[in-house]
């Protein structure tokens, strides 16, 4: 062994299976791979759970529009207004109206979150 050679650390590498990585990366939540299970390994000797992450500011965002997705039903709503409009039967009535620009205001909004989460300033 060279001189100072033991104090330098050394790779160590291991096959992953697909699905396995994805596992390990969520597990991982934005920490580099090999930083977390390093921790998550020697801090299980030390008898502390391994360490948490709080979600970053672009996964707090990402999850707000994820959410504001969920609750919405746009797919519905959006086959009713096109099934209408090809048998022309698409009155436009004060609901629809309100409908439609309340649809225009919640996809502004994820719009602005996707934005917000992915660092994209609009102009």
């Amino acid at each position: 062994m060279q001189k100072g050679a033991a104090n330098k650390t050394r790779p160590f590498s291991f096959r992953l299976s697909n699905e396995e990585r994805a596992e390990l990366e969520a597990r991982a939540n934005g920490q580099p791979i090999g930083s977390y299970v390093r921790e998550y390994l020697f801090a299980a000797n030390d008898n502390r759970p391994p360490p948490r992450r709080a979600p970053s500011k672009d996964q707090a965002a990402l999850a707000a529009v994820l959410a504001k997705l969920g609750r919405a039903d746009f797919a519905s709503s959006l086959r009713e207004i096109a099934r209408a409009a090809r048998i022309g039967a698409l009155p436009v009535a004060p609901e629809l109206e309100a409908d439609l620009h309340q649809a225009c205001r919640d996809m502004a909004a994820m719009k602005a979150l996707l934005m917000k989460a992915l660092g994209i300033q609009e102009r």
